[in-house]
């Protein structure tokens, strides 16, 4: 089982946010718009950024502190 401290909780928010948004305008692009769909590619992209970051983060600093 995970645990989350309450402090993760910002960082779990907007890096599944960014995920969810970017895949959905991906999706809702599947069709045409291909600057719109580049825009989605970023924000999945900074999603996975956002969740890495913060998971390398808690790496760093002892669960009781």
């Amino acid at each position: 089982m995970v645990s989350v401290r309450q402090g993760d909780i910002p960082a779990l928010v907007a890096g599944l946010a960014f995920m969810i948004g970017g895949g959905l305008i991906i999706v809702a692009t599947a069709i045409d718009s291909n600057p719109t769909r580049v825009a989605g590619f970023i924000a999945l992209t900074a999603g996975f950024a956002i969740l890495a970051i913060d998971r390398y983060r808690r790496q760093k600093i002892p669960p009781d502190a």
